[in-house]
């Protein structure tokens, strides 16, 4: 398709050339050479072309100029024009011509208006007469001889489109997207036999997508400025873009691209290197469908990247990437929980089904806080973490009961991994260690207030070993040590009703054990209620076993 595009263009560009070549060589009046015009061009397009009005000068080259040109729709489309134009300039040295090269000074197409469609059919309006009529193979050996021949014979040093307008229409997937205020300038030399040079600046106001039915895209609003330069050999069938930049909404990418055959496309690379840009700003450019931020949770900061890609159609995996990315002052807020987890840098790196994050200099609530995150196989993710630092136990209260409203505060250090499948949260594997020194625990089920405790333990899947437990209360004090059998999934928040409950191996000692505060005779459910007759689990919520 895209080669017929290329076709029906220089279909244009060539008559107009031997025309205005025909035009100094017989002296034509411009009506003639008007009427010849749009006969050769209608015929190559096999559409209706229409002028407003041609001129042609011969100062400082030979220059044609066509105003108010129209290129009809074929037969079965909704609207009446492929294109119109304000005005086509072109202007062509006449020197090189008699050497059967062609050099133009300038095209320059204003204020067009195109409209590409599509059918529920799926007919298709930028297809053309002529180069329809011939077979790809036909195509094919054309462009391989007198095509060729003619491209490398042709430069320019300005083709420009100013303020033009874009209308694409898919009535079969329902898809329809507008660009308005295009600006296009480029330069096309020939350095070597065969061989081009092309650059230029590509910049639009704005681009809108839409589509309509059931699955409305919510894509906003894009404004695109670009810079390219880019080398293409006929002969060897490569392309190569370099030193090229694409601005979208304000964020810049650098790009470079190479294409080692471009008639089988069966193998090509791509470079991308972004700048730093707000996170806010880049959520803003994704359609609602792909923001992965659930409800309660926000997030601020700068994100850059550069990545690599690499396509070979006759490899086992055909698509590979690498790169990295780098978020900077990255801040996150959860609703539910006290404090922000502030970040000054994440260093992610990717490569195909693997993702690396490594969190440096991490607060949570004003504690510091490292860690790392591994993510392979996304069909099915599986998860290594690590994290460690400190933490104020008062963001654990979320997930102590609500009965008896029990409290925790101070702070505790950890160092804690885990490991399994996103699908499988209770597998999970973890590892670590929590300590906790004198800090407060207090509950209105309790008979007493804890005044401190401390807690020190190791965590394996298999065990949590309890290597100091001591509490503090104002009238007893005891210690625990001991292991936990089959912790998980039971502590882990959401599966309790479904797990079994670990079974507890201890040591108890304490100097003062006072019973008559710790087990009063004052019970939930009344005084008189018998302490023997009631389920264990309705006991005071006491920092001992069942």
């Amino acid at each position: 398709m895209f080669k017929k595009i290329i076709l029906w263009g220089l279909v244009i560009v060539v008559s107009v050339v031997v025309i205005g070549a025909a035009a100094v060589a017989i002296f034509l009046p411009k009506e003639k050479i008007k009427e010849m015009a749009m006969e050769k061009i209608s015929s190559a397009l096999n559409r209706e072309v229409t002028v407003d009005d041609l001129s042609v000068s011969y100062f400082g080259g030979l220059g044609v100029k066509l105003n108010g040109i129209k290129i009809s729709n074929p037969d079965g489309f909704d609207w009446s024009q492929f294109l119109e134009a304000k005005s086509l300039d072109i202007k062509l040295q006449l020197w090189p011509l008699l050497q059967r090269k062609i050099f133009v000074d300038r095209i320059i197409l204003i204020e067009p208006k195109i409209a590409l469609l599509k059918t529920r059919k799926g007919q298709l309006n930028y297809v053309f007469g002529l180069i329809d009529s011939v077979t790809s193979s036909q195509i094919t050996e054309d462009l391989s001889k007198e095509s060729e021949l003619a491209l490398a014979a042709i430069s320019f040093d300005n083709f420009s489109i100013e303020n033009g307008q874009i209308d694409y229409v898919d009535d079969s997937s329902q898809i329809g997207l507008n660009i308005f205020g295009l600006d296009l300038k480029t330069k096309l030399a020939n350095p070597e036999n065969m061989t081009y040079q092309i650059g230029g600046n590509f910049n639009t106001d704005s681009i809108i997508i839409k589509k309509s039915g059931d699955s409305d895209l919510n894509i906003p609003t894009l404004a695109i400025a670009s810079s390219f330069n880019a080398r293409i050999d006929l002969e060897k069938k490569q392309a190569i873009l370099s030193d090229s930049e694409i601005e979208i909404n304000g964020w810049k990418f650098e790009i470079n691209a190479g294409i080692p055959n471009t008639e089988s496309l069966d193998y090509f690379n791509l470079e991308v290197a972004s700048n730093r840009k707000a996170l806010s700003e880049i959520i803003a450019l994704l359609p609602s469908e792909y923001n992965y931020i659930p409800d309660g949770y926000s997030a601020t900061g700068d994100l850059e990247f550069n990545a690599a890609l690499k396509y070979n159609s006759k490899a086992k995996e055909k698509l590979k990437y690498n790169g990295n990315a780098d978020l900077y002052n990255l801040k996150l807020t959860v609703d539910s929980l006290n404090g922000d987890f502030e970040i000054e840098q994440v260093k992610i790196d990717f490569v195909n089904d693997n993702v690396g994050l490594n969190i440096i200099g991490g607060s949570l609530d004003g504690n510091p806080i490292s860690g790392s995150v591994q993510l392979s196989d996304f069909d099915n993710i599986h998860i290594d973490g690590k994290i460690n630092g400190t933490a104020e136990l008062a963001t654990l209260n979320k997930f102590l009961p609500e009965i008896g409203k029990p409290k925790l505060s101070g702070q505790a250090n950890f160092d804690l991994a885990c490991s399994g499948h996103k699908e499988e949260l209770s597998k999970f594997k973890v590892n670590g260690k929590i300590q906790i020194k004198n800090r407060v625990y207090t509950a209105e089920t309790l008979p007493e207030p804890i005044e401190s405790f401390q807690l020190d333990i190791d965590i394996s899947p298999k065990n949590v070993v309890v290597k100091n437990l001591t509490v503090q209360s104002p009238s007893s004090q005891f210690s625990i040590s001991g292991s936990i059998s089959d912790p998980f999934p039971y502590f882990m928040p959401g599966f309790e009703g479904e797990a079994k409950k670990p079974y507890l191996k201890f040591e108890l000692v304490s100097r003062r054990f006072n019973t008559d505060k710790l087990f009063p005779a004052a019970v939930p459910g009344g005084s008189e209620t018998n302490l023997a007759e009631l389920p264990i689990d309705s006991l005071p919520p006491l920092p001992l076993p069942d």
